[in-house]
């Protein structure tokens, strides 16, 4: 008699995600209120001109990746992710080693007796399933409720600059075809929320 346990390991193949996986869909749309935008001359001076629509141009995926408090997320959550992995894999192998051991007992031993250990083995290994997937839900909680902060924090920053600068209108660099480099505030924005928020403590719920 035999029974297949490869549900369980395909499933834990599939709880080892990446880290950057994580991040994907992470967006944010920021309106703000007007500027005066200096632009090289062709004599090679500076002149102002007045932008006709007052909009300011921000690459938020830049933000979302390359700002320090984003790296530090993704660097707190791979480290979870290979502790994790260090500790699935060691279920693993105790469940391999577990499940020869039953397949050589089955032979020796009455047929009861045999559905009993089969019944305690299925059952630490459903005790294992879900454990795994509530750690899941719970990093996947924690990743969200950091970025949900970057991204506040972010909309704060583009506020200000729009009091600042007059922007009537900050449009994603994602829908732009095109653009003038003069309209970028992504460089601005981005040092401002190194400086605002270099780090963030990343909540993992241990229930």
């Amino acid at each position: 008699m035999y029974w297949k346990s490869v549900m369980f390991f395909s499933f834990i193949s599939i709880l080892l995600w990446s880290a950057e996986a994580l991040a994907i869909g992470q967006t944010q749309q920021v309106i703000s209120e007007s500027r005066n935008v200096p632009i090289p001359a062709r004599g090679g001076k500076e002149e102002t001109f007045v932008q006709p629509y007052d909009i300011a141009v921000l690459n938020i995926d830049k933000l979302l990746h390359e700002s320090r408090v984003a790296k530090q997320i993704q660097t707190e959550l791979e480290t979870q992710r290979v502790k994790f992995q260090e500790e699935m894999k060691g279920h693993e192998e105790s469940f391999l080693a577990w499940e020869k051991k039953l397949v050589e007992q089955q032979k020796d031993i009455k047929p009861e007796d045999f559905a009993a250990k089969r019944k305690e083995f299925d059952a630490k290994v459903a005790e294992v399933h879900q454990t795994a997937m509530r750690r899941r839900e719970q990093l996947e909680v924690a990743f969200n409720e950091a970025m949900t902060k970057v991204q506040e924090t972010i909309l704060v920053l583009v506020r200000d600059a729009a009091v600042k600068h007059k922007y009537k209108l900050v449009v994603p660099r994602n829908l732009i075809i095109f653009r003038d480099d003069g309209l970028e505030i992504t460089d601005e924005i981005l040092q401002q929320l190194d400086e605002k928020l270099p780090s963030i403590t990343l909540r993992i719920s241990q229930k």
